[in-house]
């Protein structure tokens, strides 16, 4: 679909996310990383970063890589998914916000095993 239609259409988008939700499924976490992380670029450019869109890929493509053991890039996405929820948010909704508490577990654990990870 994508030499056909190019990166950027829509159905090549959704071709591409129905792909990494097959390979998560089938527990291809390097395969699925890669495919998000190409949906999450084409996502930012179609729809701005700020956008719903690509909080949810950002969610999925973290979640990828962590399951991955891409530790770096993973907390990295955390990270950011930890500023864009607090900016969504009021105060008293993010102490209670299950999404934060996980996006901040996550991020824990990836920085964690960098920081045990031999040089």
């Amino acid at each position: 679909r994508e030499e056909l239609l190019g990166g950027l259409h829509p159905d090549t988008v959704i071709s591409k996310t129905l792909l990494a939700r097959c390979s998560t499924a089938l527990q291809d976490f390097q395969m699925s990383a890669e495919i998000w992380m190409d949906i999450l670029n084409s996502t930012r450019v179609l729809f701005g970063d700020e956008s719903s869109q690509v909080f949810d890929v950002l969610r999925h493509t973290s979640t990828a890589l962590f399951a991955s053991k891409r530790w770096g890039e993973a907390s990295m996405l955390f990270g950011t998914l930890l500023n864009s929820r607090q900016m969504q948010l009021s105060d008293t909704e993010v102490e209670n916000d299950d999404m934060m508490l996980m996006f901040d577990v996550h991020k824990a654990i990836c920085d964690a095993k960098l920081a045990f990870q031999p040089h």
